[in-house]
């Protein structure tokens, strides 16, 4: 990550300090850059994106003043509960991909989004993938406890056949089974 004396000058101060632009302090920097814009009447490049945002049906109460680890996990749960990413978010997930895109191929987008560079396992994907609604196993998980009284390989043969059609039972269960043996 370069060192940047641009428009957001303090969030990449501490984007550099924190290893990476997906931080909440540095999201929070960028919004106060944003809002001192907006205050200026500048309406150039991001400062477009708090125009639009502010435009936008305001989110239903449930979803209101939730509080994320880190910008990506914010910027993923607006778009899965199907909201725009505050404007702030946006720009901080943008420079990470911009620091990625920038290094040309010499970091991981994990080093980008975490400021470490690790083992798959111990990365934030991998990590998600083990415990997170997008693995198959995690699903089979809730399916097997709602077919209580199936045998696995039933069970499995009636989760794939509704939601995974193109995977063979077989392969499917020896992957279940790894995956709860935490290989």
């Amino acid at each position: 990550m370069k060192k940047n004396k641009g428009r957001f000058h303090s969030a990449n101060e501490m984007a550099l300090k924190h290893g990476s632009w997906n931080d909440n302090a540095v999201s929070k920097a960028i919004a106060a850059r944003l809002q001192e814009e907006n205050e200026k009447g500048i309406e150039i490049g991001f400062g477009n994106l708090c125009k639009s945002y502010e435009t936008l049906p305001e989110r239903l109460p449930s979803h209101q003043g939730i509080e994320f680890d880190s910008p990506l996990e914010d910027f993923l749960s607006c778009i899965d509960a199907g909201y725009y990413p505050a404007p702030e978010i946006m720009v901080a997930i943008s420079r990470c991909f911009n620091s990625y895109l920038a290094a040309k191929g010499d970091i991981s987008l994990d080093e980008v989004f975490f400021g470490d560079r690790h083992s798959k396992r111990k990365s934030f994907a991998y990590k998600k993938h083990k415990t997170g609604w997008s693995s198959e196993y995690v699903l089979f998980e809730k399916w097997l406890k709602l077919a209580e009284g199936n045998s696995m390989e039933k069970a499995a043969d009636q989760f794939l056949s509704k939601y995974f059609p193109h995977l063979d039972v077989d392969s499917f269960l020896r992957g279940y089974r790894r995956f709860k043996s935490g290989q």
